[in-house]
């Protein structure tokens, strides 16, 4: 026998349908013969274009799975073809050949134009950068090379000169020499070391005799048979 909500096949001991839930009816009589409750069972299937039977979970995912399938599948034969052509049948047509071939040209000049646009625009901004800044580079090295030489000769030769007076011959030899060049080196120098020997010079030989008379917590001393006197000998 079967349901007559949903159609399926159902025993004769069954009260319920386990697909639907719905309660079965039982029109056999115990004095049918077999042919007739045959007969009468082929009549009380439900006809299906009437009321439509419904699936069963497992059987609906897995018409689901199979139209998914075949759906990639086709779109994926498609996309391989450019997407410029219509199937129809197994054939296209020459106008279809010749929009996918349009399609083609369109899309290969695109991808030309952006290809060698990347590419242009890379090389030229490489290209470029060098050039600019090797430009820089020497423009730079001239501008700051004669603003340096300028600034640094008259700076160097105020401080030179400044130094080598202010300091005495070391001094001044040597921040004359690096700083003042040859003009502040040869003023600093000149007169650092005039000025600075001659103070160097009497402070030194008036300290140094006045200390050796302290040592010798004495007034006079003899060296080589010659007595010096403080009071004569340190003026």
């Amino acid at each position: 026998m079967f349901c007559t909500n949903c159609g399926s096949s159902a025993s004769q001991t069954q009260e319920f349908c386990t697909s639907c839930g719905a309660p079965l009816t039982k029109k056999v009589e115990a004095s049918t013969s077999s042919s007739d409750v045959i007969a009468e069972e082929i009549l009380e299937q439900p006809a299906f274009a009437a009321t439509p039977r419904r699936l069963s979970m497992p059987l609906l995912v897995s018409l689901t799975a199979v139209l998914f399938v075949v759906g990639l599948t086709a779109g994926v034969f498609l996309t391989s073809l450019g997407g410029a052509a219509f199937v129809i049948g197994d054939r296209y047509t020459e106008e279809q050949l010749r929009d996918a071939s349009a399609v083609e040209r369109q899309n290969g000049y695109e991808n030309g134009l952006d290809t060698g646009y990347n590419d242009g625009f890379s090389e030229g901004k490489s290209e470029g950068y060098g050039e600019g800044y090797d430009s820089g580079e020497k423009a730079g090295y001239e501008s700051g090379y004669s603003a340096g030489s300028a600034g640094g000769y008259d700076s160097g030769y105020r401080v030179g000169k400044s130094d080598g007076y202010d300091s005495g011959y070391s001094e001044g030899q040597t921040a004359g020499y690096t700083s003042g060049k040859s003009d502040g080196y040869d003023d600093g120098y000149s007169i650092g070391k005039s000025d600075g020997y001659d103070s160097g010079y009497d402070s030194g030989y008036t300290y140094g005799c006045e200390a050796i008379f302290r040592l010798m917590n004495s007034s006079t001393f003899t060296y080589r048979n010659v007595t010096y006197y403080k009071s004569s000998f340190c003026d």
